[in-house]
């Protein structure tokens, strides 16, 4: 998350304005396929203009400041 927000913070200052979400949350492990799976995810969301949400979060990891970083946590 760290290098991820220090990349955005070279492009822009804005906060929360992009959403990160998991497919492994939702559909399991998937070993060598894991990528293919999170190709098809972001493709599908491109299509439909939405992000889904990662599935059974309850609350985000204490350790990651979301809120000063460019991201924010798709729960829903």
């Amino acid at each position: 998350m760290e290098g991820l927000s220090r990349a955005w913070r070279r492009f822009t200052g804005r906060s929360q304005f992009c959403a990160l979400g998991s497919v492994k949350s939702n559909i399991g492990h998937l070993e060598p396929a894991a990528g293919l799976a999170g190709l098809v995810k972001v493709l599908l969301a491109m299509e439909h203009g939405v992000v889904p949400g990662s599935l059974h979060v309850r609350r985000p990891n204490d350790h990651i400041r979301f809120e000063d970083s460019p991201f924010f946590l798709v729960d829903r």
